[in-house]
C-alpha cells in the first residue's frame, strides 16, 4: 500500500494562470520543484482553477515507500476564488515510475484557504 505524505508546510506558485514554476516544501522533509499549467474560468466575480503539475522532488532521508531519494512530483490542483478569497484542494503523488522497487510511493491532500493582499 502507498504511504501517505503530510501536508505542504510551505508552498510557492508563481501564477495562477498559464505556464508557471511551483515549490513545495512537506513536514517530513520531501522538497518538490516543477512546472505548472494554470486554467482558469472566470463568471463575475467568481474564478475557478485547474492546475496541473509536474516536476522531479527529493528526500533529504530515507523513507520506506521512496526507495530513490530523487523521484517524479505529478498532481492537480482545484481551486475557487472569489474577488481576493481562494480556497482550494491540491492532490500530489511522489514515485519513481518504476525505475527501482518497490514503488508504493506517497500521496498528499491539502486543503488550503487564502488571500491577496
Amino acid at each position: 500500500p502507498a504511504g501517505h505524505a503530510p501536508a505542504p508546510i510551505a508552498s510557492l506558485r508563481t501564477c495562477d494562470r498559464g505556464l508557471g514554476a511551483y515549490g513545495t516544501a512537506t513536514t517530513n522533509g520531501l522538497y518538490a520543484l516543477g512546472a505548472q499549467y494554470g486554467l482558469a474560468w472566470e463568471v463575475g466575480h467568481w474564478t475557478a482553477l485547474l492546475t496541473p503539475h509536474l516536476g522531479l522532488s527529493h528526500t533529504d532521508h530515507p523513507v520506506e515507500a521512496l526507495p530513490l531519494r530523487t523521484q517524479f512530483d505529478l498532481g492537480l490542483g482545484l481551486s475557487v476564488l472569489y474577488d481576493e478569497i481562494s480556497l482550494g484542494l491540491r492532490y500530489a503523488h511522489w514515485s519513481n515510475a518504476g525505475l527501482q522497487q518497490p514503488n508504493d510511493g506517497l500521496d498528499s491532500l491539502a486543503v488550503f484557504l487564502g488571500g491577496r493582499f
